[in-house]
C-alpha cells in the first residue's frame, strides 16, 4: 500500500490558510483602488522574511488559478490580475509558464519586467502561450533587460538569433536550454563566449545543426576554450564534429548527441569524451543497417545513461541486444519501436529507472519483458493509439490487467512512483488495486477517460484514499477535442 500522508508542517498550514484568504479575495472580485493593492504588497513585503516571499508568491498564483478554475472563468477579473501583479513583486524566483493556466500566463508575461529576482525561467514545452503565438522574442528581450540574476533558462519554441543576444546581459546564467531555435554561427559564438559561467548547454537546431559545431570550431581556432562547461547536448551530423567538441570543451563530463538523418557511421566514434546521452532522430541512416547500429552502440553504449530512439521501424536490433550493448541505461524513450521477439525470461535493462514508450500502433509486446527485469523502475509512461496513422501493420495488442498481473508476479515494482498509461487500454480498477498492494512508493497515478473504469469506481477509489489518508495523487486525463483537462483529488 502507498504510504500514509504525513502531518503538514506549520509552514504548509500557514500557506494553505493564506491561500484560502487569497482565493476568497479573488472570488469576490472587488475593484479596489490601486492604493489598496499597494498596501497589500507593502504589508506582505514588510511582514515576510526574504526566503519566504517566493513561496507566498507561488501560493497566490495557485489560489488565483484555483479560483478561476472553480468559477469556470476563461479570463482573469481585475482582482485576479492585481493579485498576480502582487505575486510578481514578491521576489518570485521560479517561473514555469506551462504550470499555470493560459490567462495566468498572459498576466505573468505582462509583468516579467517586475521579476528582477527571478532565477529560473521555463517557457514550457506545450500548452503555453508561446505555443500559440510567437511571444518568445518579446519575453527574452524583457528578461535580458530586467532579470540580471537569472541562472536557469529553458526555451522550447522557435526564435531567431536577434532574440538571443539580449541574454548576454544575464551574466550569472549557468543552465541554457534552447530548442527549435534558428541561430546563426555568430549568435551562437556570442552566447558561448559571452556567458562565462555556463555549465550546462543544450542547443537543438534542426535546420542549422552544424552552426553550434562551427561556433565551437571558431572558439578553438582562436585558442579559446569553454572551461566552465560540464554538460553539452547538440546535433551531430559528422563524426569529426566530436573532435571539435572535445578540443573546445576540455572539462566536459556529460555529452548528449542528437544524430540527424544525415549522420553516418563510417568509423568508430571519437572516445575521449564519455557520451552519456544519445538520441536518434526519425529517418536516421544508422537505422538502415543493424551492423552500423551495433557498431555505434558498441563504441559508446557502455557509458550511456539515457537513450532516445525515435521511430525505430526498420531496425533489426532487438531489445536483448540493446540491453547487452547499453547495460547501464537509467532512462529510455522508445517512439514507435518495432518489437522483435524477446523471450519473456530474458534479463533486460537491470538499472533502468525511467521508461517512456510512445506507440502509434498499440503494439506493447516488449513492455512485459522490460518490466519483468527492472526492479529499480520509478517512472513508467506509456502512450499509444493517439494518432490515426501507422507505419506498419502489426497485431493490435492493448495493455490489460493480465499484462500488469504477469509483470507483478515476477517483479513487484517496489520502487515505482509514477504510473501513466494514455490511450486505449483494457485496464480496470483491478490494475489500480494490484498496483496499490504491490507498490509502496507509488505517488502519482494518471487515469485517462478510455480506461475501463466507471465514474462510480473512480469516486469510490478516491474516497478510499481519503479515508485511509494515503499519499497518492490521482489525476484524471481527458481529451476534449484537441484540448486536455486534468481533474485531481486535492
Amino acid at each position: 500500500m502507498p504510504r500514509v500522508k504525513q502531518p503538514h508542517s506549520l509552514e504548509d498550514i500557514s500557506l494553505h490558510g493564506f491561500g484560502r484568504c487569497i482565493q476568497t479575495l479573488a472570488y469576490e472580485g472587488r475593484d479596489y483602488q490601486q492604493a489598496g493593492w499597494n498596501s497589500l504588497y507593502e504589508f506582505l513585503y514588510a511582514s515576510l522574511p526574504w526566503c519566504f516571499r517566493d513561496k507566498v508568491a507561488c501560493q497566490i498564483l495557485r489560489s488565483v488559478s484555483r479560483a478561476c478554475g472553480e468559477a469556470n472563468l476563461k479570463e482573469c477579473s481585475t482582482a485576479m490580475v492585481k493579485l498576480i501583479e502582487v505575486a510578481c513583486r514578491l521576489n518570485l524566483r521560479v517561473v514555469d509558464f506551462s504550470a499555470w493556466p493560459i490567462f495566468v500566463q498572459n498576466v505573468l508575461l505582462e509583468n516579467v519586467h517586475r521579476l528582477d529576482q527571478m532565477e529560473i525561467l521555463n517557457t514550457g514545452r506545450e500548452y503555453s502561450i508561446f505555443y500559440i503565438g510567437n511571444k518568445v522574442e518579446q519575453l527574452l528581450k524583457v528578461v535580458g533587460d530586467n532579470c540580471p540574476k537569472l541562472e536557469h533558462l529553458e526555451v522550447h519554441y522557435c526564435v531567431s538569433e536577434k532574440s538571443v543576444r539580449p541574454l548576454l546581459q544575464c551574466r550569472h546564467l549557468r543552465v541554457l536550454v534552447l530548442r527549435s531555435i534558428n541561430i546563426d554561427v555568430a549568435a551562437c559564438h556570442q552566447l558561448l563566449t559571452g556567458l562565462q559561467h555556463l555549465e550546462t548547454v543544450e542547443i537543438v537546431t534542426p535546420k542549422y545543426e552544424s552552426n553550434v559545431v562551427k561556433a565551437l570550431k571558431a572558439i578553438h581556432r582562436s585558442n579559446g576554450q569553454l572551461p566552465s562547461l560540464r554538460s553539452l547536448t547538440i546535433h551531430i551530423a559528422k563524426q569529426k564534429h566530436l573532435k571539435v567538441v572535445h578540443a573546445a570543451c576540455p572539462r566536459l563530463e556529460k555529452l548528449g548527441l542528437i544524430l540527424s538523418s544525415s549522420y553516418k557511421t563510417d568509423s568508430v566514434p571519437f572516445k575521449p569524451v564519455a557520451i552519456t546521452d544519445l538520441s536518434l532522430q526519425f529517418s536516421c541512416k544508422v537505422y538502415n543497417s543493424s551492423k552500423k547500429f551495433r557498431k555505434l552502440l558498441g563504441a559508446i553504449g557502455l557509458n550511456l545513461s539515457s537513450l532516445n530512439l525515435d521511430c525505430v521501424t526498420h531496425c533489426s536490433v532487438n531489445l536483448l541486444e540493446l540491453s547487452h550493448l547499453c547495460p547501464n541505461l537509467r532512462r529510455m524513450t522508445l517512439v514507435c519501436y518495432r518489437c522483435m521477439d524477446v523471450p519473456r525470461t530474458a534479463t533486460l535493462f537491470r538499472h533502468l529507472e525511467h521508461l517512456d514508450i510512445d506507440q502509434k500502433d498499440y503494439n506493447t509486446l516488449f513492455l512485459e519483458p522490460i518490466l519483468r527485469s527492472c526492479p529499480n523502475i520509478t517512472s513508467l509512461a506509456v502512450r499509444f493509439g493517439q494518432f490515426t496513422h501507422c507505419f506498419y501493420n502489426v497485431e493490435r495488442i492493448v495493455i490489460s490487467d493480465t499484462i500488469i498481473s504477469n509483470i507483478l508476479r515476477v517483479n513487484s515494482l517496489a520502487c515505482l512512483e509514477e504510473f501513466v498509461v494514455r490511450g486505449e487500454s483494457r485496464l480496470t480498477v483491478e490494475t489500480v488495486r494490484m498496483l496499490m498492494e504491490s507498490c509502496p512508493n507509488l505517488r502519482k497515478l494518471i487515469i485517462n477517460d478510455v480506461w475501463h473504469m466507471s465514474q462510480e469506481e473512480l469516486t469510490s477509489f478516491k474516497q478510499q484514499l481519503q479515508e485511509n489518508n494515503l499519499d497518492l495523487g490521482v489525476y484524471y486525463f481527458k481529451y476534449i477535442g484537441s484540448d486536455r483537462t486534468y481533474n485531481s483529488e486535492p
